[in-house]
């Protein structure tokens, strides 16, 4: 289910139907709801979705992308091509951009993980930006949930600084949208109450069970040994 997030959803939206290429960058703590945004943003465009693999190191991170662009490329060889450097995987998209006849949303989720928290990948990917990528009708998104990686290794960065449309930090759901996400499932009292532990994380509010009280669900999700929260301030802190 997505809810709301209006004024994002057409910051987005006037970056896509700009005459020229954007750059966007996007960030926000996990479980906010940053490629649930994407997806949702992309689902009836021309699209490319990379999302790195956490704690792998660069062979792997290059061939779970190339992996990930031969699933949603319709050329068949991509299946084939074997690769082993960022730059050669980079080419493989100027290939598949070459064939599209409208723009090409290019989304690249976990940034700091694909470049294993180095600013090596971004440099690569500045390259290929002003050389490539720019002048074959794109919008590529660089996505990210380590708030200090994306601020200094890509905002601040001397690769990309000055180079990125729109920066968007996705921030908790409003109490409304909070209202929009459960409004069939709960009353207004409840909701409140909802709004007022789980905040409007995305993610928490999904582990709400209508068919339980407030009380019950709370204890399910940060009581039980299988409860959601159980193991999520180690997840949340870690990274």
């Amino acid at each position: 289910m997505f809810v709301e997030r209006k004024k994002e959803l057409e910051n987005l939206e006037e970056q896509y139907h700009h005459k020229d290429s954007s750059l966007v960058v996007l960030y926000g703590r996990r479980r906010i709801g940053k490629s649930a945004l994407i997806y949702h943003f992309t689902e009836k465009k021309n699209r490319l979705l990379f999302e790195g693999l956490e704690q792998a190191g660069e062979k792997d991170q290059v061939a779970h992308f190339v992996s990930q662009l031969a699933d949603q490329s319709p050329d068949p060889l991509m299946k084939k091509i074997k690769v082993s450097k960022w730059e050669e995987a980079f080419e493989l998209i100027n290939i598949h951009l070459d064939k599209q006849k409208q723009k090409t949303v290019i989304f690249f989720d976990e940034i700091q993980w694909m470049s294993n928290g180095k600013s090596k990948l971004i440099s690569l990917i500045k390259y290929f930006w002003d050389n490539q990528w720019k002048q074959r009708n794109c919008m590529l998104i660089l996505c990210g949930s380590i708030a200090s990686f994306i601020i200094n290794q890509v905002i601040k960065s001397k690769a990309l600084y000055g180079r990125s449309n729109l920066e968007m930090q996705l921030s908790s759901l409003t109490p409304n949208e909070i209202y929009l996400f459960l409004r069939k499932k709960r009353e207004y009292k409840e909701i409140l109450k909802y709004n007022l532990v789980l905040g409007g994380i995305p993610k928490y509010l999904e582990g709400i069970n209508p068919a339980f009280s407030f009380e019950k669900n709370i204890n399910r999700l940060a009581l039980t040994k299988d409860g959601l929260f159980l193991n999520e301030i180690d997840k949340v802190f870690y990274s």
